[in-house]
């Protein structure tokens, strides 16, 4: 897949829930391991913009779930902040 969360995700979520693609982690939005209408609707919800909250999966590589609009953020080291000044975050 892609860095963009859009119609094509809903498809793929879809074809996960027909058996006709493999499950991934970040196809499972709402984390309870499986992939099924309520992640299609939390997909839904972040493509209008109107998620009450969002899961990412962080540099450790677990999951976590942050409210939306995330007011503030730690930085580990000056790559991210630079990254994040150069998106103009």
């Amino acid at each position: 897949m892609d860095d963009i969360i859009d119609e094509r995700d809903i498809e793929y979520a879809r074809a996960i829930m027909a058996g006709t693609e493999r499950m991934t982690d970040l196809a499972d939005v709402n984390g309870d391991g499986k992939v099924d209408e309520e992640d299609i609707r939390l997909i839904e919800e972040i493509i209008r913009g109107t998620p009450p909250e969002i899961s990412v999966i962080d540099s450790e590589g677990n999951a976590v779930t942050v409210k939306v609009p995330v007011e503030r953020i730690v930085i580990y080291n000056h790559q991210c902040a630079e990254i994040l000044q150069i998106l103009g975050a």
